[in-house]
C-alpha cells in the first residue's frame, strides 16, 4: 500500500477504491476529504482488546447501539479499562496469533493510568486511555440489513455495524482522555498525532 492510498468499501462493499482520498471520486470519498481539510477529524473510544483488532486490520467492524452519519479518518482511542474475559480467538485466530505475538491480554492492565506505564511500556495497539491508531468510518448499516462478509465473525445482533477500515496503528501510543459517541479530539493531541504520521500541523 503506498502513502496516501485507501482502501475504503464501495457504496455496496462490492469493490474498493485504490486512489489517494483527494483524488477519489466515490460521494463519501469526497465528503470525508472535505471534512479533512476542514479539520473536522473525530474521535472513537474503543475497549480492549476491539481498539486492537481494529488497530491491527482484523476489525473492520464496530457494534454501536446507534448509528452513525460520519464518513472520513476518525483517531481510534482504547478506553481506560478493557473488557475482561473476551476470547479474541473466537473472532479471528489470525488476531490472536497477532495478539499473542505482541504479549497477550495480560499486559492490557500494565497500561491502565498511563502510557507508558510506571513498569511496562506495551505495544502501541495494545495500550489503554490512549490514541493508537487512525483509521476511516467508510458505512454504516444495521444488522441484517446490508451486512459485509466480515459482519458475520464481528457484527452483533440488534446493533448497528460502524465499518472502518484504512486502521494505521501510531509508532507510540498517545494518552488521552476518552468520551463516549464520536468526540472532537482537542487541538493538542490532533497536533500530536499529526506529527507521529509527518502531516502538517
Amino acid at each position: 500500500m503506498t502513502a496516501g492510498t485507501h482502501y475504503g468499501l464501495g457504496p455496496a462493499g462490492e469493490t474498493q477504491h485504490k486512489d489517494t482520498l483527494a483524488a477519489c471520486t466515490h460521494p463519501d470519498c469526497a465528503d470525508a476529504a472535505t471534512a479533512e481539510r476542514d479539520g473536522t477529524v473525530r474521535a472513537l473510544t474503543v475497549k480492549q482488546p476491539y481498539a486492537f483488532a481494529i488497530a491491527e486490520g482484523f476489525k473492520p467492524i464496530e457494534n454501536r447501539t446507534r448509528r452513525t452519519n460520519h464518513r472520513g479518518k476518525i483517531y481510534l482511542h482504547a478506553s481506560k479499562a478493557p473488557r475482561k474475559g473476551v476470547s479474541i480467538v473466537r473472532y479471528s485466530r489470525d488476531a490472536a496469533r497477532r495478539l499473542d505475538e505482541l504479549g497477550g491480554s495480560g499486559n492490557f492492565w500494565n497500561a491502565v493510568d498511563a502510557v507508558p506505564s510506571r513498569f511496562y511500556t506495551p505495544h502501541s495497539t495494545l495500550a489503554c486511555s490512549a490514541v493508537i491508531a487512525t483509521a476511516r468510518i467508510t458505512g454504516c448499516h444495521r444488522a441484517g440489513d446490508g451486512c459485509l462478509p466480515a459482519c458475520e465473525a464481528w457484527g452483533e445482533p440488534d446493533a448497528w455495524h460502524w465499518e472502518i477500515s484504512d486502521a494505521r496503528p501510531l509508532a507510540t501510543a498517545v494518552p488521552a482522555k476518552g468520551f463516549l459517541g464520536l468526540w472532537r479530539p482537542p487541538v493538542s493531541l490532533v497536533q500530536a498525532v499529526r506529527e507521529q504520521l509527518g502531516e502538517p500541523r
